[in-house]
């Protein structure tokens, strides 16, 4: 009897492995074209710190609208964002959209060594994430900011035809709106998969089975 209850708890540790929920990296939005492409050309907004040498005292942070399809933890932020002059970096944020404007910071993080601005039209600056929960439904902005005050980079726009109204802070926060084509961009997060219905029922019918087995060999036994 022991070795059967042995074996029985072996069964269902080993099926809830296979049942138990599991990570898989998805694309939550992307306005991005076929192969990550995006609109290579000189269609871009500038991103610029307050002593850059490509518009020197201009000062621009760009806030692009998007909407989860997938809940689940951030994992990568793809941009089609270039380098222009100065310390090439961004800072790239996410915060939630509260009545069309910045809410609360889900996440920030710093991207380095940019592609040279329109040398591509499918080179992406990737940001790795490891902390952010997006919800499914749920309206968020993502932020380019200017790595340091000497930064100037550019943001190309999407080649997809996606749409939004874009913030602009332009040195006394997130002031300004524009109807516009949003930059290209993709978020991917690590959404939680529920079980297969038939994953829980394969365990259910192994147990069944097993306490047969056991009602079985202690009929027997009493006789």
């Amino acid at each position: 009897m022991n070795n059967l209850i042995r074996r029985a708890a072996c069964v269902v540790a080993f099926t809830a492995c296979f049942a138990l929920p599991a990570l898989a990296d998805s694309v939550t939005f992307t306005d991005l074209g076929s192969g990550g492409s995006y609109n290579g050309t000189s269609s871009a907004y500038s991103v610029l710190g307050v002593n850059n040498t490509a518009l020197p005292g201009a000062y621009q942070s760009v806030a692009d609208p998007f909407t989860a399809s997938i809940s689940g933890t951030l994992s990568q932020i793809d941009l089609g964002l270039g380098h222009v002059s100065g310390t090439n970096s961004a800072v790239v944020s996410i915060y939630t959209d509260v009545s069309n404007n910045l809410g609360t910071l889900v996440f920030s993080g710093t991207v380095f060594n940019l592609p040279a601005f329109d040398s591509s039209s499918t080179i992406l600056a990737t940001l790795s994430a490891t902390a952010g929960i997006l919800v499914a439904g749920d309206d968020y902005y993502l932020v380019v900011a200017p790595g340091a005050a000497d930064t100037a980079d550019a943001w190309n726009f999407n080649n997809t035809g996606a749409t939004g109204t874009i913030l602009f802070d332009n040195g006394s926060g997130f002031n300004d709106s524009q109807p516009d084509t949003l930059q290209a961009f993709d978020v991917r997060v690590n959404a939680t998969t529920v079980p297969e219905p038939s994953s829980w029922l394969t365990l259910g019918a192994e147990l069944l089975c097993l306490l047969a087995v056991a009602s079985w060999k202690r009929s027997l036994s009493v006789r």
